[in-house]
């Protein structure tokens, strides 16, 4: 649990153990880096994050705009730059 704990923390987490995807949700942090064992690292962004902004209403990886509600191991672990946009209002779609 301390495990999902941490990922979640980060913006995304493991809905399905053994499937190399993670679930998007939001960050409790305004910035973060994770360094991997093969040199690469994977950037998190929430500028303006705080308690009266829980909402991550978009999200960028790599600067291009990412609709899926899921990111791959591959890319995170690939070295990738993950940007929520963080509003007081969920997103009404």
């Amino acid at each position: 649990m301390a495990a999902w704990y941490i990922l979640s923390a980060l913006g995304f987490y493991p809905l399905c153990p053994g499937k190399p995807e993670y679930t998007l949700g939001a960050p409790l942090f305004p910035h973060a880096t994770i360094r991997f064992g093969n040199g690469k690292s994977t950037t998190v962004e929430a500028p303006g994050n705080g308690p009266k902004t829980p909402y991550a209403v978009r999200i960028l990886v790599n600067e291009a705009e990412h609709r899926a509600t899921v990111i791959d191991h591959g890319t995170l672990t690939g070295g990738a730059r993950l940007r929520f946009d963080m509003r007081a209002t969920a997103w009404r779609g």
